[in-house]
């Protein structure tokens, strides 16, 4: 098994982690009780995708490409009350 694990600060409590677990990667986060969770994805020099919105962690995307592939996540904390932060991670497969 193949595993990495990056974990990038945010400016606030918000911490971002990756893991690949077969062809499988698993991102890890935290959220405030009231924010929302949006996760982009965008592939190669594609144009950003929304993959999935209000997320729990952990978030597992099981979409397979053809490798190789450079993969970057956009992981979006809302809140009505603080506005927006986002955290961005990219991955090349294979490594």
């Amino acid at each position: 098994m193949t595993e990495i694990k990056t974990i990038l600060p945010l400016t606030s409590q918000h911490q971002l982690e990756i893991e690949l677990i077969g062809e499988d990667r698993k991102l890890f986060f935290k959220k405030e009780c009231l924010e929302y969770v949006t996760i982009y994805r965008k592939v190669n020099d594609d144009n950003w995708l929304q993959i999935v919105k209000n997320a729990r962690a952990p978030f597992v995307d099981s979409e397979t490409f053809i490798k190789p592939v450079h993969i970057e996540y956009k992981v979006v904390f809302e809140d009505d009350n603080r506005g927006n932060e986002s955290n961005t991670v990219k991955i090349q497969l294979p490594l």
